[in-house]
C-alpha cells in the first residue's frame, strides 16, 4: 500500500470537503435556498464507493418532491470530476428553459436520477432535448461538468455557476 497516495487522497477530500462547508454556507447558496420555500436546508454528504471512487456532495437546495420538487447538488467524484446536477419535479416551471442548454448543461435520459455512472460514464444524456421525451419524463435534472484550469478555481467557479443559475431564477420569478 502505498501511504504517500492514501495521505495525498485524503488531504484532497479534506481540501475539497472544507470548499463544499464553505459554498454551502456562503451568501449564494442561502440566496438560492430562498427561491424554493420547501427546501429542507444544506447536507453534505461523503461517500467512499461510487463504482470504488470516493465521492463528495453538496445539496444546496433539498427537496425532491415528485411533482414540484427542486434540488440543486453539487458532486465531486473522484477520478471522474465535478458537476452540478438541477434536478426538478415533474412539473416544477423551472425545469424547461434555453438557459440550461445556453449555458452548458445536459438533460438527463436516465430512467433514475440517481445514477450518476449511468449519465457520467455511458453518456446517457442530451443537450437538446426532445419536448415529447420531457412531457412523458417523471422527472427533470440537468447537468453540467464543472471543468478547471487551475485546482484553485473551484470555488470560484462553483460560486460563478450558482450566481448564473441565482439570477435566472430571480429573473423567472418576478
Amino acid at each position: 500500500m502505498d501511504k504517500g497516495l492514501v495521505t495525498r487522497q485524503n488531504q484532497l477530500k479534506g481540501a475539497f470537503w472544507g470548499l463544499f462547508s464553505e459554498l454551502g454556507n456562503s451568501a449564494i447558496a442561502k440566496e438560492i435556498g430562498g427561491f424554493h420555500t420547501p427546501n429542507k436546508g444544506i447536507k453534505l454528504t461523503k461517500g467512499n464507493d461510487l463504482l470504488g471512487f470516493p465521492y463528495q456532495v453538496l445539496d444546496i437546495i433539498r427537496d425532491f418532491e415528485s411533482e414540484n420538487g427542486l434540488n440543486i447538488r453539487v458532486l465531486n467524484w473522484f477520478g471522474h470530476g465535478m458537476f452540478l446536477f438541477i434536478l426538478f419535479g415533474k412539473n416544477n416551471l423551472l425545469s424547461n428553459s434555453d438557459f440550461y442548454s445556453e449555458n452548458g448543461f445536459k438533460y438527463s435520459l436516465s430512467s433514475t436520477p440517481w445514477d450518476y455512472p449511468d449519465l457520467i460514464l455511458s453518456d446517457n444524456y442530451t443537450e437538446n432535448p426532445d419536448i415529447a421525451f420531457i412531457e412523458k419524463s417523471p422527472y427533470h435534472q440537468w447537468f453540467k461538468q464543472i471543468l478547471l484550469e487551475k485546482p484553485d478555481d473551484f470555488g470560484l467557479k462553483l460560486e460563478e455557476e450558482l450566481k448564473k443559475i441565482s439570477d435566472f431564477f430571480n429573473h423567472r420569478m418576478i
